[in-house]
């Protein structure tokens, strides 16, 4: 309760609210897969898919 968020919580958090904003963006007709290729575009890093499902 009383510890930081990790590095890893820390870039959850971002990709979350990545997502949402995407997600509200296209009105909610991208999959997982569209939203896995558009962050790793976006951010220039390797997503697994699995982790934005």
């Amino acid at each position: 309760m009383n510890r930081k968020p990790s590095v890893r919580e820390l870039e959850n958090q971002k990709l979350t609210r990545a997502m949402i904003s995407l997600h509200e963006k296209v009105g909610g007709i991208y999959g997982y897969r569209r939203l896995t290729l558009h962050l790793c575009k976006e951010t220039e890093r390797q997503i697994n898919h699995k982790r934005i499902q």
